[in-house]
């Protein structure tokens, strides 16, 4: 791999190859996947990760980049986590999807569109906290959401 700044990769997988990408240096430019429908894993300290297409499973993992996924559909399989910490997470889900999601952020505010199931305490329910958990559509594959330091964005799309 080159350390060249100007350097592009595009790698071409077939379908169902899982894929692990790592980046440790600051080098490095957004890491990109597109039509995607197996697994993933990236964890990077400066990459940007963009994904459009994706299903999942996915372990997402940036300290100072961006998360942006555009789900085709939600695979049933196996948990998904993007974790971003000091950068936001935008993510767009089918409004048809099931997923049991859990947002997290310690400075950074969260913004959904989704009709989120919380579940009630004593009919009593939290409209504001850093964590949350709700279910869309009756709940499926756990969905997990963190940005530390900005802001998380859950679209329907």
């Amino acid at each position: 791999i080159s350390n060249r700044s100007d350097t592009r990769y595009t790698v071409k997988v077939p379908a169902g190859v899982s894929i692990y990408y790592e980046c440790t240096t600051h080098a490095g430019h957004t890491v990109m996947a597109h039509n995607l429908k197996s697994e993933l894993e990236v964890s990077a300290n400066f990459n940007s990760v963009e994904l459009e297409g994706v299903t999942g499973p996915l372990a997402i993992s940036t300290v100072h980049g961006h998360i942006d996924a555009d789900f085709t559909e939600i695979n049933q399989e196996a948990s998904i986590s993007l974790h971003s910490v000091h950068n936001h997470v935008d993510v767009s889900v089918p409004a048809s999807a099931k997923a049991s999601f859990r947002l997290n952020t310690s400075w950074g505010e969260m913004f959904t569109d989704l009709d989120l199931d919380y579940g009630q305490e004593n009919d009593m329910r939290r409209i504001s906290s850093k964590k949350i958990a709700g279910k869309f559509n009756g709940g499926g594959v756990d969905f997990s959401l963190t940005s530390t330091h900005n802001d998380i964005y859950l679209r329907k799309k």
